[in-house]
């Protein structure tokens, strides 16, 4: 049953979105603010909800906004206003879940304040190697903390050219961005004309006007900026066929094409970089027309890998690509406990290994099992986001937490983990440049221990009503403390280089206890 409903004063408009009646009982009240000026924010729209529907609301003039009689449960609240970043109340960086506020019979919740950060945007054109507008380009922007990260695969945000060849990515959080432009390639002979053995398309081309990774020119891109004159000269060469047979009988085996490339010195798998081709009956297979490079093929289907293969195009069509697979093996895990707690066994399925495509299951209370995993180096996670630290693994009886281990094609070998609780713990407080408690401010505890890499370095969140936050189970090290009062621009290596004198040291051994209390980096000020 839908309803709707205005209060009287006209504080706020709501609906219920879906969901059966229910006798409203709670109240939430709120102030919207810009998250530079502070100044009241009007006319955003909040969506109080949740899991079977929710309310809606606008803030007024002086940014405040209240949902009244609204029924008990467990909500998420968010604010979207155009021109702005959407924004969730205490959103958690990299967790699919926002902060949910539970309400009762009678509650009363009051105070909130969310600040909207204005959008950056970068755009430009698209132009062929005589100046012209190239119509139907795809655009992508992707950060520089992807890239150092090595995780390219997903961009930040993207567009296509129009008949001008113009194009606006809107909606970026500020930082710095890699922008390319591609043209989709399709497959079987569609690219040649009519007479033509030669088959010419357009290659995925980077700001300025680079193929290469190397030659791309960053984009610096500040908290509010509407970057123009991004244009990109695109770059049209000629493209060869690669073609071949996978020699297992596997129809409906479909196969990855990528491109291994490195930008600002790190690997990076970029959105429009590979290409899939499905296995026929015969064992035939075509990932159609391809530029010049190194690539790599790999594929899985049920208990079968394709044996990596390395296929290198110079100036000819590739049509004897032989492809042959093997079995996926399986790894059993056995886990010890340091301490006393629950077992996050979601956590250390979804982390302890640093690789990809695998499954995992649970046993028993303590052991697990890895499968669909692929021989080769397998390295290892010390700490996730929640839970005990990983304090030792051990394969074939030897320590191998820091080295990491090589996966054999063949083993019956069991990988050993113990898990500690007896971390570190710091209970913090971020204050601004007044002094005062700072609510919704980035926190990251960043590891300095050599050896450390990707998600073992980090541990971050956001600072509740009161400025304060809490880290626990954190592995024994050398550790900086930061508090940013941009959410996002944290991530970034160079950003992270010029505050780097900020950071508060910490040494953590196993059960110490710090409370701490740090002053906020203003990066959204800049």
């Amino acid at each position: 049953m839908t309803r709707t409903r205005l209060w009287a004063g006209a504080i706020a408009f709501a609906s219920v979105v879906s969901g059966q009646e229910t006798e409203p009982v709670a109240s939430v009240e709120g102030v919207t603010v810009h998250f530079v000026s502070g100044e009241p924010m009007p006319n955003v729209r909040l969506e109080l909800r949740r899991d079977d529907g929710g309310y809606y609301a606008t803030s007024l003039h002086k940014g405040e906004f209240v949902f009244s009689n609204v029924a008990p449960g467990v909500y998420r609240l968010s604010a979207s206003r155009a021109g702005f970043l959407n924004q969730i109340y205490r959103a958690r960086q990299r967790l699919p879940h926002a902060t949910v506020l539970a309400l009762k019979a009678g509650d009363r919740v009051k105070g909130l304040v969310i600040r909207l950060a204005p959008q950056t945007a970068i755009s430009g054109r698209v132009l062929d190697e005589a100046g012209q507008p190239v119509a139907g380009a795809s655009v992508r922007a992707i950060s520089e903390r992807a890239a150092d990260r090595g995780t390219g695969g997903t961009p930040e945000g993207g567009a296509s050219s129009n008949d001008r060849g113009e194009y606006r990515i809107a909606g970026l959080q500020p930082g710095t961005y890699y922008v390319y432009a591609d043209m989709p390639h399709p497959a079987g002979g569609s690219l040649v004309p009519s007479g033509q053995s030669v088959h010419m398309g357009w290659l995925r081309t980077f700001y300025p006007g680079s193929v290469e990774p190397s030659g791309a020119q960053a984009v610096d891109a500040p908290l509010g900026a509407d970057i123009q004159g991004i244009d990109i000269l695109l770059v049209k060469a000629r493209l060869f066929r690669v073609i071949g047979t996978l020699a297992a009988q596997a129809p409906g085996f479909i196969l990855i094409l990528r491109s291994e490339e490195e930008l600002d010195g790190a690997p990076v798998r970029f959105y429009s970089s590979h290409r899939t081709a499905h296995v026929r009956p015969d064992g035939r297979f075509d990932f159609g027309y391809v530029p010049v490079g190194s690539y790599r093929v790999s594929g899985t289907r049920g208990n079968l890998y394709v044996l990596p293969a390395l296929v290198t195009v110079v100036d000819r069509d590739v049509t004897d690509l032989r492809l042959t697979t093997a079995a996926t093996i399986s790894m059993k895990t056995l886990i010890s406990l340091v301490g006393e707690g629950p077992l996050p066994g979601g956590a250390i399925c979804n982390n302890a290994l640093n690789r990809y495509l695998f499954s995992c299951h649970v046993l028993e209370q303590r052991s697990f099992m890895w499968e669909g995993l692929q021989p080769g180096k397998i390295a290892l996670r010390k700490e996730w986001v929640e839970g005990p630290y990983l304090k030792s693994a051990k394969w074939g009886g030897e320590e191998v937490l820091e080295s990491g281990f090589e996966l054999p094609a063949e083993s019956t070998q069991t990988l050993e983990l113990t898990l500690s609780f007896h971390g570190g713990r710091i209970d913090g407080q971020v204050v601004d440049g007044r002094d005062e408690p700072l609510p919704d401010a980035r926190y990251s505890l960043i590891s300095e221990t050599p050896g450390l890499a990707g998600y073992n370095r980090w541990k971050s969140g956001l600072t509740d009503q009161n400025g304060g936050f809490l880290i626990r189970d954190i592995a024994p090290g050398e550790y900086k403390l930061y508090a940013w009062e941009n959410d996002r621009i944290v991530w970034e290596k160079e950003k992270l280089k010029e505050h780097e004198s900020k950071g508060h040291r910490l040494t953590i051994r196993d059960h110490d206890r710090y409370q701490v209390r740090i002053k906020v980096i203003p990066l959204g000020l800049e």
